[in-house]
């Protein structure tokens, strides 16, 4: 039998076993990005599967071989037209057979992380802390990480063998070493990012929006309602942002560009087609200088251009000659003068 949008459901129990292709792969993760009803149909079916599958908080792993036989059974003997209750509230069948990919999922976002977290601690914590710069340094597993000053990162000297756990507070760089048997996470406040091998950043700053950008690979940004158990995720593929809004619980997919959005990691600026006022708030912030402009209309000139560990001179030399203009520069501050773009010619 196939589910609506035509995926096998065997496939789908593969793909949560950790055994199909990469092409499958990516054929069931759009599914699951498809439309909202998918998601809500898997929440809808968590008490179903509590009950049918006999989740508990106990720390014991999730048999999903055993809850798939169970559940087949219950179905099969369904379909012969034996009339004995298969659950003690009312389903349809077509729900029923739903639970079971709801069950391999719920293995994903909150059985492997949920039960874990029952599970003993391991007996020793390590803690990275940056404090006035940035840190460098591997995890456990030899995966490297950068960690913005300010920031903190709590891992075990030894990962779980299931996965990679590490919390974060602040920013972080990863570059994440392929296993697709032991997947990494990261828990950010709300947040979670679940990822098997890729490069990608987290900004979680407490109070703050956390965000996700990614610059390798694909990452899972998802939530568990502390209440409900309910998820809410996204999928996040190279080049893609996402972010958890500040006292929220459903992440947002976005689709724009910080041209500093590394800038602490690799001093590297990275401008398209971007007004010189922001330009200019992004050199005051980043290079701590103060910047004037003679003519208001200097700002609605646009900058496409990409520096790396630039000194600010050079980039203000640049920005004059880009536009024609008078650079004057005097201590840490400086004026640029000239007649600018009109929002018609930029």
């Amino acid at each position: 039998m196939k589910n609506g949008s035509n995926i096998e459901e065997h496939l789908l129990l593969q793909y949560l076993l950790r055994q199909t292709s990469a092409e499958d792969n990516t054929r069931i993760e759009a599914w699951l990005m498809e439309n909202k009803g998918n998601r809500l149909l898997l929440d809808r079916l968590e008490t179903l599967w509590a009950e049918a599958g006999k989740l508990t908080p106990s720390p014991v792993a999730v048999d999903t071989d055993a809850a798939w036989q169970r559940f087949s059974a219950l179905i099969d003997r369904q379909e012969k037209g034996d009339s004995r209750p298969i659950a003690r509230f009312p389903v349809t069948m077509h729900y029923l057979r739903y639970a079971m990919v709801a069950a391999a999922v719920l293995v994903l976002l909150i059985g492997i992380f949920a039960v874990y977290r029952f599970a003993a601690k391991p007996a020793q914590q390590l803690e990275m802390v940056a404090g006035m710069t940035l840190l460098t340094d591997t995890l456990p597993d030899g995966s490297p990480v950068a960690l913005r000053a300010g920031s903190r990162l709590t891992f075990p000297d030894q990962f779980d063998k299931r996965f990679r756990e590490v919390r974060l507070t602040g920013e972080a760089f990863f570059k994440v070493r392929p296993d697709r048997d032991q997947p990494f996470i990261v828990v950010a406040g709300k947040a979670i990012i679940r990822v098997v091998g890729t490069a990608f950043d987290v900004k979680a700053f407490p109070g703050r929006d956390i965000t996700v950008a990614v610059e390798e690979g694909m990452v899972q940004l998802f939530t568990i309602d502390p209440v409900s158990g309910d998820t809410a995720s996204i999928l996040l593929e190279e080049g893609m942002k996402g972010y958890l809004p500040a006292g929220k619980m459903i992440p947002v997919r976005i689709d724009s560009h910080n041209p500093d959005e590394l800038f602490w990691l690799d001093h590297q600026l990275v401008f398209r087609e971007t007004d010189l006022a922001l330009v200019i708030d992004i050199l005051e912030r980043n290079y701590k200088v103060r910047i004037r402009v003679s003519d208001p209309r200097i700002n609605h000139c646009r900058l496409t251009a990409t520096f790396t560990d630039e000194p600010i001179d050079r980039i203000m030399n640049v920005v004059a000659a880009s536009f024609n203009l008078e650079l004057n520069i005097e201590n840490r501050n400086y004026l640029l003068q000239g007649t600018g773009c009109s929002r018609e010619n930029q």
